[in-house]
């Protein structure tokens, strides 16, 4: 794994996966360590410790290590119910699938995404802080977008780019919201920069995930969509460009270095622009 972080954290957060999907490894639990385990990036992890040292100047900690488990815990949920997403309109598109085949392959990944967002729950609530309740609430609060979010897209046969960026900001931006506010928080930030924060986050998920879109096959063909892709390269560079003054503009906030190594490892052109 390509991290600008000390190799003992990321084994901590390895060992805190493995130990959170132990009990993954029966059959019908698979399309759960599939989403986790086989990846070679923890960008939303990696997100939450590059905000918690930025903000604190120190090495994080045991609970930091556990709550970047948590989020890629969920993390794995959001892919699975990408697609899940994904499958269901690939199955109306195509009438004379195999149905029985498509069905039982919605269910393990039903059960997979429960799976994984209980364990993001019980992951964090082994993190040893009196900023738990608020960390929380944060989780709380991602999952319940996220939930709406796919809920709205459901019911959206052909988006448009504006409902897709909606999907966006409430799936990957909610994620990497949650990431840099929980990190903000273990760290003792206050409020005021955990908002500023926040707005970082949602942005670099987003991003991010933009990112892969410019080299997909279709823009949107990870939840199963065709968007235009003009659109989206004009929202793509203006979050970018939002991305960078967002960073800027935390130097009396953080440590904009440690912050900016961690958002630029996440992204798969490996920088901003």
């Amino acid at each position: 794994m390509s991290r600008n972080r000390d190799t003992d954290v990321d084994a901590a957060l390895e060992s805190a996966l493995e130990s959170a999907l132990g009990y993954a490894d029966r059959e019908q639990l698979a399309p759960a360590r599939r989403a986790v385990l086989r990846r070679e990036r923890r960008p939303y992890g990696d997100l939450l410790v590059g905000t918690a040292e930025a903000v604190s100047g120190d090495a994080p900690g045991k609970s930091a290590v556990r709550a970047a488990a948590a989020v890629e815990l969920l993390r794995g949920y959001c892919l699975l119910r990408c697609d899940l997403l994904a499958d269901v309109r690939a199955a109306a598109v195509d009438a004379a699938g195999d149905d029985s085949t498509a069905g039982a392959d919605t269910t393990a990944s039903l059960l997979a995404g429960d799976y994984l967002q209980t364990s993001a729950y019980s992951t964090l609530g082994a993190a040893s802080t009196d900023r738990l309740d608020d960390c929380f609430g944060t989780l709380v609060a991602v999952s319940r977008r996220m939930s709406e979010g796919f809920s709205r897209m459901h019911d959206a046969p052909s988006p448009s780019a504006a409902e897709y960026r909606s999907l966006l900001d409430a799936t990957v931006g909610a994620l990497g919201e949650g990431a840099a506010v929980i990190g903000a928080t273990l760290a003792g930030a206050d409020r005021g920069r955990r908002d500023r924060l926040a707005a970082l986050g949602r942005q670099f998920g987003a991003l991010r995930h933009l990112q892969f879109d410019r080299t997909a096959p279709s823009a949107g063909a990870r939840f199963g969509v065709d968007v235009d892709r003009e659109a989206l390269d004009d929202h793509r560079r203006r979050l970018a460009t939002n991305l960078d003054d967002a960073l800027g503009d935390l130097a009396d906030a953080a440590d904009v270095r440690r912050l900016r190594a961690a958002v630029e490892s996440g992204l798969p052109d490996g920088s901003i622009r």
